[in-house]
């Protein structure tokens, strides 16, 4: 008796905490579709004013009108926008979007359209992308949250950053975005502006359709700084230069970042350097094609490329430099792999304009590639008025370098120790070393030699001492001249 006298009011506190609970249920449901904003001032916590709204358009265009605070959305559905929305320095707004894994599409009836990016983003506004859902199913089977459908033809496919404006990517997919001007994905011009992508994707965003030039398949750059970290760009075309990225001006950074199968009509199958500066470190840059030179990147910088524990692995050029084209008068590479890339010209994996150096330090590989007449790994061009050359910053034990040149009899460097030239070899023939003391000069050259079958001379490094002995590699071809010339 006493059990059942308890179980009866258990049971009915069971039925009313049930009730209570589906009554709860389709609020609770309604609300985790619409879409919340909030206002946050100064970084603190508590929000100065917070909102639910029927629709992403609606939330996005009720911030875009605020003068201060920094106001954050969450999507609770997918955004379906008819317009190019635009953040201007008028309200001066810093918006936050997190997709929690929805998607926001931009619908143009399938053509590029003037002002058919999804975003304009412009005089000192920000707008930061996140996604906290990245592991949902996303659009078209695509993980986490999307931004598609961008068309454009005065801008980038889905964002034009310009005048001072901020574009912060943090998560999501940048996918299937289009324009006939510069940039699939990302279009940033002017000093001011700056673009970051620290997380996320650009996939099959595309530079097609012009006129004239349009460069840059996922990213176009003008005098603006990019970043990029911790993100993959892959899949991204431009039927001009810079399959993936193209910096007309500016300084661009890599870390820890994978770009696969980018290509291009022309120059840099995945990065086009015209000019500022490219720094890339920790990342892998796979499988990406030019039809001209430079596979993986052109590199045409007058403020240096460094590049630092990367890895350039099966990329493809129909010129010069299946890898790496330089056009620099500071190239660097430091622990570096360059291996199984190709050229149908010279350099299968890296190829060295005449007017230029290249430096080598750490642990490098540039071996097993493939070019035009045995040029299969680092080519150094000899050029009627100029000689590219390399210098040695120390290569560690381990290290595998091909070298050849364009040409015969040609001197490449700037000095070498007998200890570093095992860790070179030459793709036409044997290397050769003679010592040679030069106390006329602080530094001191010296040059790496082929055998009497291509007499090419190769060289590298420097020295500092003047008085330093110095190995000096020259052909066998010289070396019989010099000894013909002393007999007579």
């Amino acid at each position: 008796m006493m059990s059942s006298i308890h179980a009866r009011p258990c049971f009915a506190l069971l039925v009313v905490l049930a009730l209570a609970l589906l009554m709860a249920t389709p609020v609770r449901a309604e609300e985790a579709t619409r879409t919340y904003l909030k206002v946050v001032e100064n970084n603190e916590a508590a929000p100065v004013f917070e909102r639910h709204f029927d629709t992403p358009q609606e939330a996005f265009d009720y911030a875009a009108t605020q003068s201060s605070g920094d106001v954050h959305i969450e999507l609770g559905t997918d955004w379906k926008t008819m317009k190019q929305n635009t953040l201007s320095s008028g309200t001066h707004p810093h918006i936050f979007i997190d997709l929690k894994g929805h998607n926001i599409i931009r619908d143009t009836g399938g053509s590029q359209v003037s002002n058919g990016g999804l975003f304009l983003i412009e005089k000192d506004a920000l707008l930061n992308i996140r996604d906290t859902n990245p592991q949902s199913v996303g659009y078209k089977g695509i993980r986490g949250g999307v931004i598609t459908g961008g068309a454009n033809t005065n801008g980038g496919g889905a964002f034009t950053v310009k005048d001072g404006g901020r574009l912060e990517i943090q998560g999501g997919t940048i996918y299937k975005c289009t324009t006939n001007e510069h940039g699939g994905a990302v279009h940033v011009s002017g000093k001011d502006a700056s673009f970051t992508m620290s997380g996320g994707r650009i996939y099959f965003c595309q530079t097609i359709g012009a006129w004239g030039n349009c460069h840059g398949g996922a990213v176009y750059c003008d005098e603006a700084d990019v970043s990029f970290n911790d993100c993959t760009v892959d899949s991204c075309y431009s039927e001009d230069n810079g399959g993936a990225l193209y910096m007309a001006k500016g300084n661009a950074v890599f870390e820890r970042v994978s770009m696969i199968g980018n290509h291009c009509l022309d120059y840099g199958g995945a990065i086009y350097m015209d000019q500022g500066s490219l720094k890339m470190y920790d990342s892998r840059i796979h499988g990406s094609e030019a039809k001209n030179d430079g596979g993986a990147i052109y590199d045409n910088t007058s403020a240096g490329m460094r590049l630092r524990g990367c890895v350039f692995y099966k990329n493809k050029s129909r010129g010069n430099g299946g890898a790496l084209y330089v056009n620099d008068i500071s190239a660097q590479l430091i622990d570096t792999d360059v291996i199984a890339n190709s050229a149908q010209g010279y350099g299968g994996g890296v190829y060295v304009d005449s007017r230029y150096d290249i430096g080598l330090k750490g642990l490098v590989h540039i071996e097993n590639n493939s070019g035009k007449g045995n040029r299969n790994n680092l080519t150094l061009q000899d050029g009627a008025a100029s000689r590219a050359y390399f210098t040695n910053g120390g290569l560690y034990e381990g290290s595998r370098v091909g070298l050849s040149s364009t040409s015969r009899n040609v001197m490449y460097a700037k000095a070498i120790s007998e200890n570093q030239k095992k860790y070179f070899f030459s793709d036409l023939g044997d290397l050769m070393l003679r010592d040679r003391t030069d106390r006329q000069s602080q530094f001191v050259s010296s040059a790496f030699g082929e055998g009497a079958a291509g007499g090419v001379a190769l060289g590298l490094g420097m020295a500092a001492i003047a008085g330093t002995v110095v190995y000096v590699l020259l052909s066998k071809r010289d070396e019989r001249k010099k000894a013909k010339e002393g007999q007579r």
